[in-house]
């Protein structure tokens, strides 16, 4: 087990590579370390350096557990679209553990649309009733980015989501009944 601090913050340095199997190498490697790697992909999630947080981001969605879907609900609101998209991939790679915390960042309201807006993505991405009706109340959300995003996410889910969306019809005001119906 690799606990030095050196090779660390070369396994962490290396989660910026240019060459995408070096990455998941490196990737897979801090996985496999777990807990004892978990802090430094952390610290390393908040770097300036955007390849090192896109490669944090999946190392994390590898690790799993709930310190990862934390971390990574963080760093929604990342402001570099490709380290934005790894941290959706992430949590739709960590699956239904996810689910909870991700609606809780899509209805938490405030400014925040980005944080918004990639929770409606993940969400749409791990699926399931309970994110279903997560995302058609999203529907009617004030910010027209975080309502589109839960528009896709809906349309992405195919079937899964036609029954949900069928018993909301009913209780849905006419903005979410619009975009149900298109």
């Amino acid at each position: 087990m690799i606990r030095c601090t050196s090779a660390m913050g070369a396994l962490l340095a290396a989660l910026g590579d240019s060459n995408v199997f070096v990455r998941d190498g490196v990737t897979t490697a801090l996985a496999g370390l777990g807990e004892v790697a978990m802090e430094a992909v952390a610290i390393a999630l908040t770097s300036e350096n955007v390849g090192i947080r896109e490669g944090a981001a999946e190392a994390l969605g590898k690790m799993g557990g709930t310190a990862a879907v934390d971390l990574l609900v963080s760093a929604l609101d990342d402001e570099e679209l490709r380290v934005q998209f790894q941290v959706v991939r992430a949590l739709s790679q960590i699956g239904a553990a996810a689910v909870d915390p991700l609606i809780d960042a899509l209805e938490a309201g405030g400014r925040n649309t980005r944080r918004r807006e990639g929770a409606a993505r993940a969400l749409g991405r791990i699926g399931g009733t309970k994110a279903a009706y997560a995302l058609i109340d999203a529907l009617e959300d004030w910010d027209l980015l975080v309502g589109f995003a839960a528009s896709q996410s809906l349309s992405d889910m195919g079937e899964e989501a036609m029954y949900p969306l069928i018993a909301s019809l009913e209780s849905c005001g006419r903005m979410a009944r619009a975009e149900i119906a298109a």
